[in-house]
């Protein structure tokens, strides 16, 4: 890097931390988001003496410009003084994106108050959310929980299956991309691999035709694990195993110019993922789902894994976890000791939300 460049780090410290060591992101930002958490823009106001732009009439916020983009010394300046930071050196550098272009204002609500750190807030709009949000305060694990989430898997299911047995690539990839379920375990009743089993066992009694017994049935969803950069396949991409002449199949991958397909004894290390972990989802969306909250006694229940489960949705999300679930994961942000953010921010490191 030329010692007159500019670094420009675009990212979303809300989301779930890395798995190796260190919260680089959240560290660099600091108490810049909490003051900027305390002033949020709303339609038709403004903050900071920036103008807002007015929402647009679906009544989600108008796409805006640089005028919506916060610096967060500025920000921090128009709320009270718990929030203040002093002006200058690294404050001046945050910009905080205010403006959601990815789903909708009910989802957003909650997300906010997540991010926030507020489980009242948070409480309180997961009962107003409809009909973008559902929540079904109870066990994941208890009797009779299933029964919403089993009638949407497998009108999902249904219609990547028929896609994909119509020979039709692009379709049932489309079909893969609406819904998903995220869990917070990989095992157990909680875990991705249980609601796996479960929704294939669903859509073998609902679906004619289906049949998950063969390793690679038709309309079999499929995650990769391992890089191959032969194939232009990497670790989070999803396929699904579609028709191909008599009695043959083939695996279709999403890239940039349209479908590919893959004999499947070419693949390497992929995964059935009817369900998957919010871990896995990082990075992805879909245009609904459902997560799967674990007890609260659950170690890997934290705000950022909430906050990044319901995020994953661009229109609707069901929310299955009972209220202390959740109050316990907004009330848990993950802690990792680096020293990185003391280092940046010193003595106004006084917000961590």
């Amino acid at each position: 890097i030329r010692p007159d460049a500019r670094l420009i780090l675009v990212g979303d410290p809300g989301q779930l931390v890395s798995v190796e060591a260190g919260a680089v992101l959240d560290d660099i930002v600091g108490p810049a988001r909490g003051a900027a958490a305390g002033n949020p823009l709303t339609d038709g106001g403004s903050t900071a003496g920036r103008p807002v732009a007015d929402a647009s009439p679906d009544g989600r916020p108008a796409r805006g410009g640089p005028e919506n983009d916060v610096p967060a010394a500025e920000a921090a300046s128009a709320g009270s003084d718990a929030n203040s930071l002093p002006p200058g050196g690294l404050a001046d550098a945050v910009v905080v994106l205010r403006r959601n272009h990815r789903s909708g204002p009910r989802i957003a609500a909650v997300a906010e108050a997540i991010s926030a750190g507020d489980a009242d807030g948070t409480v309180t709009a997961l009962r107003a959310g409809a009909p973008q949000v559902t929540w079904w305060p109870v066990d994941a694990a208890g009797p009779g929980a299933t029964d919403d989430v089993r009638d949407r898997a497998v009108g999902a299911g249904r219609a990547v299956f028929e896609a994909a047995a119509a020979k039709d690539p692009a379709g049932a990839l489309a079909a893969l991309a609406r819904f998903r379920v995220l869990c917070a375990h990989r095992h157990g009743p909680y875990g991705a691999s249980w609601w796996t089993r479960s929704i294939a066992g669903w859509l073998a009694a609902a679906v004619p035709g289906f049949d998950a017994s063969r390793e690679w049935y038709v309309g079999r969803p499929l995650l990769v694990s391992a890089n191959d950069y032969g194939l232009r396949l990497f670790n989070g991409d999803t396929g699904v195993v579609v028709a191909d002449g008599p009695g043959g199949a083939v695996a279709a991958f999403d890239h940039a110019d349209g479908p590919m397909t893959y004999a499947p004894t070419r693949l390497g290390t992929v995964d059935t993922v009817h369900a998957m972990t919010i871990h896995k989802a990082q990075g992805s969306q879909f245009t609904d789902v459902v997560v799967v909250l674990p007890p609260p006694t659950s170690p890997l229940l934290t705000r950022e894994l909430l906050y990044t489960g319901l995020t994953r949705a661009r229109a609707n999300v069901v929310l299955l976890g009972t209220e202390e679930s959740v109050r316990r994961a907004v009330e848990r942000p993950a802690g990792r000791a680096t020293g990185l953010r003391e280092r940046l921010w010193g003595d106004a490191d006084t917000l961590r939300p």
